[in-house]
């Protein structure tokens, strides 16, 4: 009686399996079973693959001078991005697990506030905190890659890539 309706409900089949009522279950009942479970996991990958391929705007309105202004609040951000555990606010895992594809495709999927949020915090912290930059560049940059890609731009805005600068044009707050 289950296997002949075209629409098997997936929990009624799931408790009729778990309870031992189908004795001998066939071939067509696994088969639907199975492919109710490969669909959910496509729906579950699919919903993940979405939520990455456009950054979240969530965070877009948070004050990010307030973050540079508070040496202890930034220094918690870079350490949970340097994966010094137990550092990692919600905020700073999204940012953690975003920024090796935005390195990348050179924030292809962000919008234009995370792009002037982005710039203002890298060359806050190129400048203003060039020992906590080498850092970073050594756990997203190992290769130079990045660095050598992005080159041209920050000089042209004025940043010394190599760290800090006589002529800063970063407003250093601590």
């Amino acid at each position: 009686m289950l296997v002949k309706s075209p629409h098997v409900n997936f929990s009624k089949l799931v408790k009729y399996i778990y309870k031992g009522k189908i004795e001998g279950t066939n071939d067509i009942v696994i088969t639907v079973f199975v492919k109710k479970i490969l669909k959910m996991k496509v729906l579950i990958i699919l919903a993940s693959l979405s939520f990455c391929l456009a950054y979240t705007p969530t965070y877009d309105k948070i004050n990010v001078e307030q973050i540079l202004k508070n040496r202890r609040l930034l220094k918690r951000y870079v350490d949970c991005l340097l994966g010094v555990p137990r550092t990692c606010n919600r905020e700073g895992q999204m940012l953690k697990d975003i920024i090796p594809d935005a390195l990348q495709n050179k924030c292809a999927e962000c919008n234009e506030t995370q792009k002037k949020v982005a710039k203002r915090v890298s060359n806050y912290v190129i400048e203003c905190k060039p020992e906590w930059w080498e850092k970073l560049e050594v756990v997203y940059d190992p290769k130079g890659t990045y660095k050598a890609q992005y080159r041209e731009e920050l000089l042209a805005e004025g940043i010394n890539i190599n760290g800090s600068s006589n002529n800063k044009k970063t407003k250093c707050y601590n």
